[in-house]
């Protein structure tokens, strides 16, 4: 005896309108762990200029 194969169904169809609420809030979260990173990044930058200035003038300073 062989066992027949089962197809499993889902019970309720998916679709985007059902799930429209969690979609926005899966967007909205992919968003800002987006945002965030580009934020890192100009931080980054920013420190780096912000060092390198201090620099300059720290050595500006020390040759009058």
């Amino acid at each position: 005896m062989s066992v027949p194969e089962t197809q499993t169904k889902p019970r309720f169809p998916v679709s985007r309108e059902s799930h429209s609420t969690i979609d926005k809030v899966f967007d909205c979260a992919i968003h800002t762990v987006r945002r965030s990173r580009e934020l890192v990044w100009e931080l980054k930058e920013l420190a780096i200029a912000v060092l390198i200035l201090y620099l300059l003038l720290k050595h500006a300073w020390h040759l009058f």
